[in-house]
């Protein structure tokens, strides 16, 4: 990025897991919960897993609902503005690199890594 005023937010968050199944869409629910649509927020995974029933307990004991959450993929997602993609594992992180040699291919922009953050 250039130049970005060091406190300004993003516009869009991408968070990710294995399965997009327990922490991706938790953290993107809580996210949503907390700021609403004045930021754009999405979660995918490396693979599809089948929604998880006890993180939809626990987010449903704290207000929150992921009921209707249906698990996906990073080559689900749809081109999306996406600024800031939170990692939680190292595989995740290939998979991304993956999809974003792709994009690049198809003459989109290329990701630059730090650590588990990525800004597209």
């Amino acid at each position: 990025m250039i130049d970005d005023p060091p406190n300004r937010r993003p516009q869009s968050v991408l968070f990710s897991c294995t399965m997009n199944a327990v922490r991706s869409p938790m953290a993107e629910a809580i996210a949503r919960n907390l700021y609403g649509r004045e930021i754009y927020f999405a979660s995918a995974g490396v693979r599809a897993g089948e929604p998880d029933g006890f993180a939809m307990a626990t987010m449903e004991d704290y207000g929150v609902s992921i009921a209707k959450h249906k698990p996906h993929t990073f080559e689900d997602l749809e081109e999306a503005l996406l600024e800031e993609l939170l990692l939680s594992t190292y595989q995740e992180e290939l998979a991304v690199l993956a999809a974003a040699n792709q994009l690049t291919a198809a003459g989109g922009a290329e990701p630059t890594t730090d650590s588990s953050r990525m800004q597209l």
